[in-house]
């Protein structure tokens, strides 16, 4: 129990952080949560092409550098974000609550999430040291797919609200982009040599700078961003104190009235 506590709350963890980033127009739960399920779903197909390959092309690790290189960039960068990038332009891209470039990130985001949970579990109870396992891969391959949905939720969320003849073009970047970073995060772990781990760990903190950055830009030109902060200000200026304030005003208002009208009456000479 503790060892899938471990290896599935850092994935719920980064799920709450990128929710509450999209303050100004949040997705519906129901659809965040399809796109986790599908997420998990997009592991079988991945699983399939990957036994494919390296049966036809004996792609594998410990051969040698560059077949390893090889086996991180097409047989697993390509392959995983490419079956997640099929459910998530499925079910998503013509979804109704697909309503500005930042949904791109945080569906991507779920997805990249969903297929990061059924990774991890499969991993951490594989292992020979579960408990280990899953506190390294906590702080290292979550946080990478997380990364990779980021760059691949750039590219997606732009191709939505850009110009026709651009979309095939930014739907395609969103994949190479995604397996590119996927690629080299990969190599690195794949391959033989002494200082790799450190490379992929500087690698890592990149994708994590980078991608904070990406948030950032997507929140600062959200179309929702004017109309939340109209609405909060509406919501703050008719609480229940403004509101007894704004009565008391009311009827201070009609007693002057009263009184002036009063004095009229008494002397409508004046």
């Amino acid at each position: 129990m503790l060892a899938l506590s471990l290896a599935l709350t850092p994935v719920f963890v980064i799920i709450l952080f990128v929710y509450f980033q999209d303050k100004y127009s949040r997705e519906p739960t129901l659809t965040l949560f399809v796109a986790f399920l599908l997420g998990i779903v997009s592991v079988i197909p991945a699983i399939i092409i990957e036994a494919v390959y390296e049966y036809i092309f004996h792609f594998t690790t410990g051969i040698n550098n560059f077949t390893s290189v090889l086996y991180a960039f097409i047989g697993v960068g390509l392959t995983e974000e490419f079956c997640k990038f099929i459910f998530l332009r499925w079910y998503i891209y013509k979804n109704k609550n697909f309503t500005e470039p930042m949904d791109g990130v945080v569906y991507a985001v779920m997805v990249s999430m969903g297929f990061a949970a059924i990774e991890n579990i499969m991993y951490v109870f594989s292992s020979s040291e579960p408990i280990f396992t899953a506190i390294i891969r906590s702080v290292s391959a979550i946080p990478a797919h997380a990364t990779f949905g980021v760059f691949m939720g750039l590219y997606f969320g732009l191709a939505r609200f850009t110009f026709k003849r651009k979309r095939f073009r930014y739907l395609l970047i969103s994949v190479i982009l995604a397996a590119g970073a996927h690629g080299i995060y990969n190599s690195f772990l794949f391959v033989e040599c002494q200082y790799c781990p450190l490379i992929t760990l500087a690698a890592l903190i990149v994708f994590i700078i980078i991608s904070l950055r990406i948030i950032s830009r997507f929140k600062r030109i959200s179309p929702f961003k004017k109309k939340f902060a109209l609405l909060t200000h509406r919501k703050s200026a008719f609480s229940e104190e403004q509101r007894a304030i704004n009565e008391k005003r009311k009827i201070e208002l009609r007693k002057k009235l009263k009184n002036v009208l009063r004095r009229k009456n008494k002397n409508p000479q004046n």
